[in-house]
């Protein structure tokens, strides 16, 4: 019957239906934007890195390891605290690894930015 009655009447076919909806396709949107984003960004960190390592090979007081994140470990002839405080002065932050088991006062890492901030991260290293 209709209503309920009977043997579940229309409310079973009801409640299936309702539970059967499949979601929206705008929930899964952000999903694809972020998984685009991040695409972008890894595309982004591995130019970078490319530009970055090339450009520290050509110094003479540096050295660079592959890396396949989004830093370099850099081995340099300037202790890692002197170099810090006179990148420092140019706004340039850069991890003193010092203190990292097998590392010694020769190693920094630097972080892979934009063309812009790397540039500006060659241009003081050369000046060093």
């Amino acid at each position: 019957g209709v209503g309920g009655e009977g043997r579940g009447g229309g409310w079973g076919v009801c409640f299936f239906f309702l539970m059967r909806r499949r979601q929206p396709r705008a929930t899964l949107f952000p999903y694809t934007t972020l998984f685009r984003s991040l695409e972008k960004s890894n595309k982004l960190i591995m130019k970078e890195n490319n530009f970055l390592t090339k450009s520290v090979s050509k110094l003479d007081k540096f050295s660079c390891f592959p890396s396949s994140t989004n830093f370099l470990l850099l081995k340099t002839k300037i202790k890692s605290k002197t170099l810090q405080k006179k990148l420092l002065k140019n706004n340039l932050l850069i991890r003193d690894c010092s203190t990292f088991r097998g590392l010694d006062d020769n190693y920094v890492r630097v972080a892979i930015k934009t063309r812009k901030e790397n540039q500006k991260l060659i241009n003081a290293l050369e000046g060093m």
